[in-house]
């Protein structure tokens, strides 16, 4: 899509082609080209890069030669084409690559699990602020925390670490004020 918008002068960029390289997890592990944009604005670092390029005996692709290779190469490739619509245009779903089903069920996966973190979160700040009041055996009703006892000396190991923790939880636990 670049290349086309580039080749009709939309968007001001310049494409290197590197190569190919194999990407893990992108088409069984075949070898992918390998595309860099030029997007630099100041005309001075252009003006380099074009007198390093000469030198160097580099030189930018065109933009409708490289959309030629890859659309071919994605053909070749059993690799979807993908379609960009403009923000006025409605999408017409039926003509959309299998892949984009893959990648909406995915979002909205990722989305649900944003959600269930956020809402454990939330859970773990209001059991902290809970957690600032608690009741005791002399009173019923909620009184503020004690200042928190000063920290013991450090365990020697991770038994001391892990018996000191069991027994905190089992006395909270065990309180029935929970």
């Amino acid at each position: 899509m670049l290349t086309l918008l580039r080749q009709r002068d939309l968007v001001d960029c310049q494409f290197t082609y590197r190569g190919k390289e194999a990407l893990k997890g992108v088409i069984g592990g075949a070898p992918y080209p390998i595309i860099t944009l030029q997007t630099e604005r100041s005309t001075d670092k252009r003006e380099l890069d074009s007198l390093e390029r000469t030198v160097a005996g580099v030189s930018f692709a065109e933009p409708i030669s490289l959309r030629n290779y890859l659309h071919s190469f994605m053909e070749q490739n059993k690799v979807e084409i993908p379609i960009i619509v403009l923000h006025h245009d409605k999408i017409d779903e039926t003509k959309l690559p299998k892949c984009y089903d893959a990648l909406k069920t995915a979002w909205g996966v990722g989305e649900k699990e944003d959600t269930e973190r956020e809402k454990a979160k939330q859970e773990a700040n209001d059991y902290d602020d809970v957690a600032a009041v608690l009741p005791t055996p002399e009173t019923p009703d909620l009184v503020p925390n004690p200042a928190p006892a000063p920290a013991p000396a450090e365990p020697s190991n991770i038994g001391e670490i892990n018996f000191t923790v069991d027994r905190m939880i089992e006395e909270y636990w065990s309180s029935g004020k929970w």
